[in-house]
């Protein structure tokens, strides 16, 4: 039996006004969200549950054209499942899966990207390098326990970069 439980509705709300209360911790982020989250805690572990919608979404100063998020819990694996998939211009650019289970801490996610641009997550690795392009194409997975991070496994299969540019920040 569940805890506690906090739904939240949302019908075009703009994510630009989260992102001007972060900006000294995130890049910028805007978009128009549409559906449902529920916030939960069982047994004091706590979960997200969403079926949602992102039109017009921007990160780090990419346009991302849509997202569509979600996740549900898995009543008899006992586990989170997730999903957002993303599409620019009507054409799929990513698809991140991924399951957790707040009992045993096991995870696994899988990325398939299809010339997504690299340059959307150059926010988290500025202090590294000062320029990062490229389209990144194929299948990442990684699974194991979140207690146990070093022991994870992480695969790529036909993964490609294609366009890329990188610049090392100590070379600037």
């Amino acid at each position: 039996d569940w805890n506690d439980k906090m739904t939240l509705s949302m019908n075009n709300f703009d994510l630009g006004l989260i992102s001007g209360f972060l900006s000294n911790t995130l890049p910028d982020f805007s978009g128009l969200l549409s559906g449902e989250a529920m916030l939960s805690r069982k047994n004091g572990k706590y979960g997200i549950e969403a079926d949602v919608v992102c039109e017009n979404t921007h990160f780090n100063n990419y346009d991302m054209g849509t997202l569509l998020i979600s996740s549900e819990w898995d009543e008899d694996l006992k586990r989170y499942n997730f999903l957002i998939d993303n599409s620019y211009n009507s054409a799929p650019t990513f698809e991140l899966g991924a399951s957790y289970s707040p009992f045993s801490d096991d995870f696994f996610v899988s990325g398939d990207f299809n010339q997504f641009e690299i340059g959307v997550a150059s926010y988290f690795v500025k202090d590294i390098f000062h320029q990062l392009n490229g389209e990144l194409s194929g299948l990442v997975t990684a699974n194991g326990n979140i207690r146990n991070i070093r022991d994870m496994k992480l695969a790529s299969y036909s993964l490609k970069v294609a366009r890329a540019k990188l610049g090392l920040e100590y070379t600037k």
